[in-house]
């Protein structure tokens, strides 16, 4: 299936980040085809370590192709022309060796941009023949070439030898121009014909790439039979509909898109909203996988939950499901035998970061607020001990003050949740923080109207920078809109129209509500569920049966997890 791209791959980068992840596989995939084409056995990453203003220079010609709407593609090559001594390069390349690099530029890297290891690929030869070939857009080897290894060979009787070698004379006879083996030769298509391939364990994720596949195949009549056999095996698969572009849209704060969604496919509507095998990542990097109001209750996205239950409230098993799984994050010891085992990692609130090529888990009830809250709560003692002390601010208070505003509180900014970057981007006089905490109803989450969830270009850049955490922090205060400000607020006085302290009151008070907000929305569905009464005759009725008939099919526990 083709793979649409923008003009520009480069036009498409969300943040520095993948702005220099896709300057890098550019270079990358240059020095690849240059060494394809015998034209370089330089290794330009290595080049690029040891020549600092080498670097620099490609690094400041991306930025001026991006402030001048050029193509960064174009000002890539035509630098790395002039540069191409540097390179080991000995001949440049010719137009239609530049209009085929393009294309494999755009190709490669949209299949291997959602690679979660980004740095770990490999790259196959379309000229260079050998044992390996691409088959289905995977790098492939004929089996038979395995069975002639010493390990195999002296196994094989006179047979099996002979059928191995007809089978290669037969392979070797195949055209796989490009080095790419086609999907419509007769034997191969005669050797797969029969075999039952078990897709009912398959997750979406494996699904989607297995329909993607199919959609490659160049022969109609297999691509229909294999359509046909995988709707066949798993009628709940819908390629139309993008369940983890929901989750996304959940997971980036985007309301209006996933109720959108909902309300698109309502057929789909309860799946949607009780999908939880799908990994997605917020915008801070964190990868869940959870429904969305687990991720919208351990965020505390209240206008989020509320959209969410209107959805889920209307069939009462997708709301038994919810309220299971969201009581197992707020109350975990009903689930878990604390006093005896002592705490048990709960894994209702597990995550995963990925730093530097490395997973790492992380377990939290809930995620994004409580950092920023304790920065600035040691920013405000730190500034409260100072002010005690009657003197002036001295360089190194300055210093200390400034490193605990910048990274500390606008590192914890970087890993804001999305509703809490569009609670400090409110435009206007009357949501500025100041006015938060006279006016405490213009967060109340029954109001749709008191969330607008949108971000102006500036907003993006300020809260999307790599600079924020690094060299500089944001503050609402009494003004408009957020500001950045590259010192802690109170060595710059009132001019500024925040302190610290103001904005650790705003933060705690939206947490407040948040919290409250979670709690509400848990409680909401907990009522459209048998009362505790009910579940205690329920439980009585069971547990009698099972005592008068010797049966022990249930514990407690047990009873409770099912809804008994």
């Amino acid at each position: 299936m083709e793979i649409e791209s923008p003009q520009s791959l480069f036009d498409s980068a969300k943040d520095a980040s993948e702005l220099i992840s896709l300057t890098e596989f550019f270079l990358a995939i240059l020095n690849i085809f240059c060494r394809d084409q015998n034209l370089s056995e330089a290794n330009f990453g290595a080049i690029l370590d040891r020549n600092k203003q080498l670097t620099q220079h490609l690094a400041e010609v991306v930025i001026k192709a991006l402030k001048e709407h050029q193509s960064v593609e174009e000002a890539l090559l035509k630098a790395t022309c002039e540069k191409k001594r540097f390179f080991g390069i000995s001949n440049w390349l010719d137009d239609s060796s530049l209009a085929k690099f393009k294309r494999d530029f755009i190709k490669l890297y949209n299949q291997i941009q959602g690679s979660p290891q980004f740095d770990q690929f490999m790259l196959l030869s379309e000229t260079k023949k050998g044992d390996f070939f691409v088959h289905h857009g995977s790098i492939s080897m004929l089996f038979t070439r395995l069975l002639q290894t010493d390990d195999f060979a002296e196994r094989l009787d006179d047979e099996q030898k002979a059928f191995i070698t007809t089978a290669e004379a037969n392979f070797d006879g195949v055209a796989r121009d490009g080095n790419i083996l086609p999907d419509t030769h007769a034997h191969i298509h005669a050797a797969i014909q029969g075999t039952n391939l078990d897709i009912s364990q398959f997750s979406h994720a494996a699904l989607r790439d297995l329909y993607e596949e199919i959609c490659c195949y160049t022969d109609p009549a297999i691509k229909q039979e294999a359509l046909c056999q995988l709707q066949a095996g798993r009628p709940d698969f819908h390629p139309e509909l993008d369940f983890a572009a929901f989750l996304k849209h959940v997971a980036y704060g985007q309301q209006r898109q996933a109720e959108q969604m909902l309300q698109k496919y309502q057929n789909f509507t309860q799946q949607l909203l009780r999908l939880d095998t799908i990994p997605f990542i917020d915008r801070a990097g964190r990868t869940f996988t959870c429904t969305a109001y687990e991720y919208a209750m351990r965020v505390k996205d209240g206008h989020m939950l509320r959209m969410l239950e209107r959805y889920i409230v209307q069939d009462i098993e997708t709301t038994r499901i919810i309220y299971e799984r969201a009581q197992d994050v707020l109350y975990p010891e009903l689930r878990y035998n604390s006093t005896f085992f002592g705490r048990l990692r709960n894994d209702a609130w597990h995550y995963t970061t990925c730093d530097n090529g490395v997973v790492k888990d992380h377990y939290e009830q809930f995620v994004g607020i409580a950092p920023l809250v304790s920065a600035l709560e040691q920013l405000t003692y730190k500034v409260r001990e100072m002010d005690a002390s009657s003197a002036a601010y001295t360089p190194a208070d300055r210093a200390e003050l400034t490193h605990i505003w910048v990274v500390g509180v606008g590192g914890a900014q970087r890993m804001l949740p999305e509703h809490m970057i569009q609670e400090y981007s409110q435009f206007g006089s009357e949501r500025a923080f100041e006015q938060l905490l006279k006016n405490p109803q213009l967060l109340d989450s029954a109001h749709p109207k008191n969330l607008k969830r949108r971000l102006r270009e500036d907003e993006k850049t300020l809260w999307f920078s790599e600079a924020l955490g690094s060299e500089y922090a944001i503050a609402r205060g009494r003004i408009n809109f957020p500001y950045s400000i590259d010192s802690a607020p109170d060595i710059l006085g009132k001019a500024w129209g925040t302190s610290s302290e103001q904005e650790l009151e705003a933060i705690r008070l939206i947490d407040t509500i948040r919290t409250k907000d979670v709690y509400d929305s848990f409680n909401r569905l907990a009522e459209l569920l048998p009362t505790n009464h009910e579940i205690a005759c329920m439980r009585a009725a069971v547990l009698g049966t099972v005592c008068a008939t010797g049966l022990k099919c249930y514990s407690l526990n047990r009873l409770h997890r099912r809804g008994i």
